[in-house]
């Protein structure tokens, strides 16, 4: 499931939570699954955040080459 398809089933879920007649067992079903899909995002972000730092590591290497000026 990608982000957006994510984002529209925690939107669902939110408003199935929302039933006054929804009873116990379901709904901590659906607060289980959307903990899940907070967990699973959450990981995907942290994995990306990683690479931008490791990218911007290689980065700044460059940054500190001095070209000579003539």
């Amino acid at each position: 499931m990608n982000q957006e398809q994510s984002l529209k089933r925690l939107e669902a879920i939110s408003a199935e939570l929302s039933n006054p007649d929804l009873d116990v067992q379901s709904a901590l079903s659906l607060f289980e699954e959307g903990v899940e899909i907070v967990k699973q995002n959450y990981e995907e972000i942290k994995q990306a955040n990683g690479r931008i730092f490791e990218l911007k590591k290689e980065l700044d290497k460059y940054s500190e080459i001095k070209f000579d000026e003539e």
